[in-house]
């Protein structure tokens, strides 16, 4: 008797597959989920063009950047970069997801949603490098022609239209002190109000992050060490409009933990052979939870009597630790086998497993 697949059923936790789509064999019990991606790249010169499905990570933090993470949905792009003595620029226009598939099957219309995103690195010295990148998420409306133009401020393009989409600006830079050490800072802006810099208003949304990335020796196998502290205010990411949140497929595009968030993170990784990536992690996380505390929060719905005094954890609020395991192995040159074991304090334990096949 053939096996038919169904929706799998809504107890799934949905993060465990990445809020990708899922296919639910209840005869055997089993949940089968898949994902792809690819890319295309011509290079004319100095100027590179890109198409392709795609994470992206921009900043200084492999896995935890306030800006591009490269933890979320991996979406369709086009892409441009070019480098000109001291200076690089990236630009990028996807196609983003305001659903999880399982919703979108669910329902009859789903809403456009999109990112565009450009971001500029100067060389101010051989050690010093600093950066500025304007993101926005817009949607409900088709493609804006406003916002494929590379070099445009988006800032000035989204107020004239009406401040209707979401806008983000990020500020960093990276100051090698000496060979093999590097500390580096990372401001974003989702909206900041100058004379309240200080205050506990509401509307200073932002994150910022603090970083050392210290590479003992040039010797792969010597374990290299990255100490990170975050913090993250209420609201950020978030927008009245709940499809132009930062995020696709209902995962966030930047850090990780969301908005009010205080989080400091421990990292090695090291190559004992070629083929041999191991890689350890520990974050001590306090989180908030209440409102203004995800991606998916309607800031119209605030509680208005903390809009002058809001707290960077908005209570309830949990502490945690999670311990994260992975080693990596490269059978060959297209496939590639991985195997991560997370501990979390709150959630217990995870082993995953899984294949890649890059060709």
């Amino acid at each position: 008797m053939a096996i038919e697949s169904v929706l799998p059923p809504d107890t799934i936790d949905w993060v465990t597959y990445h809020n990708e789509w899922a296919k639910y064999f209840p005869e055997v019990n089993w949940i089968i989920w898949y994902n792809t991606q690819a890319g295309v790249s011509i290079i004319f010169d100095q100027i590179r063009f890109d198409l392709g499905k795609q994470n992206h990570s921009w900043g200084w933090s492999p896995s935890h950047s306030p800006i591009l993470s490269g933890t979320g949905q991996p979406f369709a792009f086009i892409g441009l970069q070019t480098s000109i003595s001291k200076i690089r620029f990236k630009f990028l226009h996807g196609s983003l997801m305001p659903f999880t598939p399982y919703e979108v099957h669910r329902k009859k219309i789903t809403p456009n949603k999109y990112i565009a995103a450009h971001r500029a690195e100067i060389d101010i010295t051989s050690n010093f490098t600093l950066s500025i990148t304007e993101m926005v998420i817009y949607g409900n409306r088709n493609m804006d022609f406003d916002y494929l133009i590379p070099l445009h401020w988006y800032w000035a393009g989204e107020h004239n239209r009406g401040d209707q989409d979401n806008l983000l600006i990020g500020l960093d830079y990276s100051w090698r002190i000496r060979s093999g050490l590097r500390i580096y800072q990372t401001l974003l802006c989702d909206e900041l109000t100058w004379n309240k810099i200080l205050d506990p208003w509401w509307g200073n949304k932002f994150v910022f992050q603090s970083g050392l990335h210290w590479v003992p020796s040039a010797k792969p196998f010597i374990p290299d060490f990255r100490l990170e502290y975050t913090i993250s205010r209420p609201w950020v990411y978030t927008h009245n409009d709940t499809t132009n949140t930062f995020s696709s497929m209902d995962m966030g595009l930047g850090f990780p933990y969301g908005p009010s968030a205080q989080v400091l993170r421990i990292a090695t990784n090291l190559f004992p052979t070629a083929r041999i990536l191991i890689n350890g992690t520990v974050d001590f996380v306090n989180k908030g939870s209440g409102l203004g505390s995800s991606v998916f929060h309607n800031y119209d719905f605030r509680d208005t009597t903390l809009d002058n005094n809001t707290p960077l954890l908005v209570a309830p609020v949990y502490d945690k630790s999670v311990i994260t395991f992975s080693i990596k192995y490269d059978l060959s040159r297209y496939l590639k086998l991985n195997s991560d074991y997370i501990y979390s304090s709150n959630d217990g334990n995870q082993i995953r497993v899984g294949m890649i096949w890059d060709w």
